[in-house]
């Protein structure tokens, strides 16, 4: 049967060392244990809100449909996302946008 040495060390966190030998010492087993002691970590929650992050949502589904030249589905789309988080600057941006499109390609076919 082997037998198995486990050495603990504390270091930002915990981790074990396993060594696995026959009958004879492990390093594992001559290597002395230590102690280090560790600054305490503090842990931030971070809050994150629904409706911006299905805004920001919004804004990315908006640039697929800008990008493939769909300015009225582009613009809905980011009318849904500002009603979610009317702060988002560059859904605004996004809407600024479609509509000088819209309005450019109304105004050629006068």
């Amino acid at each position: 049967m082997k037998k198995i040495a486990i050495l603990s060390v504390l270091a930002l966190g915990s981790a074990l060392v396993i060594a696995c030998g026959g009958n004879k010492k492990t390093e594992a087993e001559e290597m002395p244990q230590q102690v280090v002691e560790v600054e305490e970590i503090k842990v931030q929650e971070v809050v994150v809100d629904p409706n911006k992050a299905a805004a920001e949502q919004k804004y990315i589904e908006g640039l697929r449909l800008f990008n493939a030249a769909d300015y009225k589905g582009a613009l809905k789309v980011w009318e849904e996302g500002e009603k979610l988080d009317p702060t988002n600057y560059d859904i605004k941006r996004g809407i600024d946008a479609a509509k000088s499109y819209l309005e450019q390609a109304t105004a050629k076919y006068k």
